[in-house]
């Protein structure tokens, strides 16, 4: 699976991109075959 991760925060840690990979793996166990993730962290 491809996973990938936008900061527009601009401090994001790497603590937390590693828990969103691995949040997002885990939706090929429950939907099957995933090719590709994306996911946008911002600020408001």
């Amino acid at each position: 699976m491809k996973v990938v991760l936008h900061d527009r925060t601009n401090g994001l840690g790497q603590e937390v991109r590693e828990t969103a990979h691995r949040k997002l793996t885990r939706l090929e166990h429950h939907f099957g075959r995933v090719v590709d993730a994306e996911v946008e962290f911002s600020e408001e």
